[in-house]
């Protein structure tokens, strides 16, 4: 990997990975193949997050470990990931089939 953020041991110090010019390299790309706009939404006023779908490559992801979330698509996706009610069901039902869409293919 070559990044700091990876120890000796092969671990990846998140936090440290996560701020790294390398993690910012792939989360940019990862928005780019995107269009700029949330995957879930296509909403592309919001501030876009590069979400990861598999922590079992971080550092050595690939593009289709992470997935681009708006700030409300990732936000509801936090939430309802753990087991929160969700008030939004005509959003959650639009975006739980657009994300069953996004983990299959």
């Amino acid at each position: 990997m070559g990044s700091r953020a990876a120890s000796r041991s092969g671990f990846v110090d998140y936090g440290a990975y996560i701020r790294s010019a390398e993690w910012e390299r792939k989360a940019r790309a990862a928005r780019e193949r995107a269009g700029f706009r949330c995957q879930v939404c296509n909403d592309h006023h919001q501030v876009l997050h590069t979400h990861h779908r598999t922590y079992a490559r971080l550092g050595h992801e690939r593009p289709s470990d992470l997935t681009v979330l708006c700030a409300d698509c990732h936000r509801l996706f936090e939430k309802v990931g753990k087991g929160a009610d969700c008030r939004h069901k005509k959003r959650w039902s639009v975006w739980s089939r657009l994300w069953r869409r996004l983990i299959t293919h």
